[in-house]
């Protein structure tokens, strides 16, 4: 890990993503570019940071401000983190908190897919949400937002777009699951989507 505190830039246009997941980070991005922002918006390895930071609490919320703070000793810019999970309404809100290591280390989406649809074998009841909950610094004041959107799980996966749970999940009053989805037409309606609308609404509010 690099000890030196970072500059970045320290205007409201300049955000360091708090994650090496390449798929949050291009999420989050093309939500900052289609709605105008000139947001410039980058990911730890982007900005030279190596870190590790367990994720040792037991919600999201608390797992995204481990994240945050974790980073403001090593940059002076604004920061976003996030923790996100799949919460299942017959497996009483599991994965949840560990929908990333559900089927257990080495971490594997395919993996997680295949233990979720067997633990789903015989349940009916297929509901499911989705939720992210962002939390950070901004102007150098902290804000937390979270967003969700509500679905079913598929018995079978769909789709070859997306990353996680997917190609299982299909979002209400859609026919197609998030990896049957563009980019584009899942930023309209996903979970991280939502949360980053709250988000915005939020840093209007700081100024």
């Amino acid at each position: 890990m690099k000890m030196e505190k970072l500059s970045g830039n320290t205007t409201r246009k300049e955000w360091l993503i708090a994650s090496n997941n390449q798929h949050k980070i291009d999420e989050i991005k093309l939500f900052f570019k289609t709605n105008g922002l000139g947001v410039n918006a980058i990911g730890l390895k982007e900005a030279g940071i190596e870190i590790d930071i367990p994720e040792t609490e037991l919600t999201f919320e608390g797992n995204a401000w481990l994240k945050a703070n974790a980073l403001r000793s090593l940059w002076n810019g604004n920061i976003l983190a996030d923790d996100s999970g799949l919460c299942v309404e017959a497996l009483r809100g599991a994965p949840g908190i560990h929908s990333a290591r559900y089927a257990g280390e080495p971490t594997s989406h395919a993996n997680n897919v295949s233990k979720l649809l067997l633990e789903m074998s015989k349940n009916s009841n297929r509901s499911a949400h989705f939720l992210t909950v962002l939390v950070g610094y901004y102007n150098g004041q902290p804000f937390e937002v979270n967003g969700y959107v509500h679905g079913k799980i598929t018995r079978t996966p769909m789709g070859w777009d997306g990353f996680g749970y997917d190609p299982v999940f299909v979002p209400n009053d859609c026919s197609r699951t998030f990896a049957e989805l563009s980019n584009v037409e899942k930023n309209l309606l996903s979970h991280r989507a939502n949360a980053m609308h709250q988000l915005l609404l939020k840093i209007k509010s700081i100024g």
